[in-house]
């Protein structure tokens, strides 16, 4: 039988999601984990794959198994688990249901704070430079939603079969009071380092290294950006995974 199990992580101590020979995972964790709970190998597939240092607020895996699953599985994962990842709920699912290709949506959050604190290292990206134009990012957000290919703000795969993503949702949001910025954004699908490469062109628009209309003119006709930036992955969470067949009050 499978299931869909609802998680989320602080990616700070992590080599990324993906297991890799030799380096600590969230998905080694897991399938150490219910391997032991279930004695049996279990392999779980991911909603999608976070880099190193990257969080999740909520993610969801699959995996299968024969045997019947323990009552209080939640209860002896998160009992297992290292402190930084939690299981939030199991959910059984038909056979052929899969976290990667049926989820409908993805959200992101990238934070980032002006002022140093040591209480935010790891958790949020810490801006060493002024305070960017917050009016002048915020007109740029527009261009994300209206062009779908995404070649030039994201990593180069060989195995994408696409580089067009429906960006749903790109909102920007300043706290004058605790110095922070947070971008969120929603789209069907999201491209290997592509909201990390979004939050790099809006910082470089910011601080005024290039204009929106650069980034307008770039996506339009797909040429380099003036400025392609990377920003750093701590700042970078899921935050929502949306499935037809899931309920989810998440936001």
């Amino acid at each position: 039988m499978r299931y869909f199990l609802e998680i989320s992580y602080k990616g700070s101590a992590y080599e990324g999601f993906q297991v890799q020979p030799g380096k600590d995972t969230i998905q080694g964790r897991l399938n150490d984990v219910l391997s032991r709970i279930l004695s049996s190998e279990i392999r779980v597939t991911a909603a999608g794959r976070t880099d190193a240092g990257v969080h999740a607020l909520q993610s969801f895996v699959h995996f299968d198994s024969n045997s019947a699953l323990p009552e209080n599985i939640v209860y002896r994962l998160n009992k297992m688990l290292p402190a930084d990842i939690a299981a939030k709920r199991l959910i059984p699912v038909a056979d052929t249901a899969h976290a990667r290709y049926d989820a409908v949506s993805r959200a992101y959050r990238y934070r980032i704070h002006f002022e140093k604190n040591p209480f935010l290292t790891g958790l949020s990206y810490y801006y060493p430079y002024p305070a960017p134009d917050i009016e002048a990012m915020k007109k740029a957000l527009p261009h994300f939603v209206h062009f779908d290919d995404y070649a030039l703000l994201s990593k180069f795969n060989p195995d994408n079969k696409t580089t067009l993503c429906k960006v749903t949702q790109a909102e920007l949001t300043f706290d004058p009071e605790n110095k922070s910025l947070e971008f969120q954004v929603e789209a069907n699908r999201f491209l290997h380092n592509m909201v990390r490469r979004m939050t790099g062109a809006l910082l470089a628009i910011g601080r005024q290294a290039m204009s929106s209309e650069q980034l307008r003119d770039s996506l339009d006709k797909k040429i380099p950006l003036p400025v392609n930036e990377t920003a750093p992955p701590e700042g970078l969470y899921l935050t929502r995974v949306v499935y037809p067949f899931i309920e989810n009050d998440k936001t």
